[in-house]
């Protein structure tokens, strides 16, 4: 998946050939499933990492910051649905 070759990109040191890939992958999912999904979330997290590591960090914190909110929610939810 276009995923999986985002994170080899990454891991090989191509942190500037991942960027896109994890941006499209982000971008399907959010107009896909949603950005509460769970793989969003994951792609979410792996674009931030990205980012941090690319030296922009307002961005890598930003996207962050989204993420914790979404998975706060649906945890919070889950968990008062399940009470």
């Amino acid at each position: 998946s276009t995923f999986n070759l985002a994170g080899l990109l990454k891991a090989k040191g191509d942190i500037a050939g991942a960027e896109p890939l994890y941006r499209e992958v982000l971008q399907v999912l959010r107009s896909t499933v949603g950005s509460r999904h769970p793989h969003a979330l994951n792609a979410m997290q792996g674009l931030s990492t990205l980012l941090f590591q690319l030296g922009r960090e307002e961005e890598a914190k930003v996207l962050c910051r989204e993420a914790l909110g979404i998975a706060r929610d649906v945890l919070t939810a889950e968990s008062t649905r399940h009470a």
